[in-house]
């Protein structure tokens, strides 16, 4: 027989749930298919909203890496090229992600 609510919160209150604690290895490959999955996504929406075939998508990449890295290296952080970009071009990324987090949720 299932358990009720109030014996689930019985359960959870005399044995709390421990929290998973992960490996070095585990943290890396976490953040391998992170950053993996993002670059995918960003292909797909380069070939199908802007046409862009390979040669475009490895110069995207290439531009890509160089500011990648320079994060990485402490030269610049990703706040800074935030700034720069809200203050050339008018665009705040995190609005935008506000802006689109809202639309879904509708």
């Amino acid at each position: 027989m299932a358990m009720t609510v109030k014996q689930k919160r019985k359960l959870l209150a005399t044995n709390p749930p421990k929290p998973k604690t992960y490996t070095e290895a585990e943290m890396f490959a976490f953040g391998e298919r992170l950053i993996l999955s993002y670059l995918a996504s960003s292909l797909v929406a380069l070939r199908d909203r802007f046409g862009f075939g390979k040669e475009r998508m490895e110069r995207f990449l290439t531009a890509e890496s160089i500011h990648a890295q320079a994060i990485k290296e402490n030269y610049v952080t990703a706040d800074e090229i935030l700034a720069q970009m809200k203050t050339e071009t008018g665009f705040d990324l995190q609005e935008f992600i506000h802006k689109r987090s809202e639309e879904m949720a509708e």
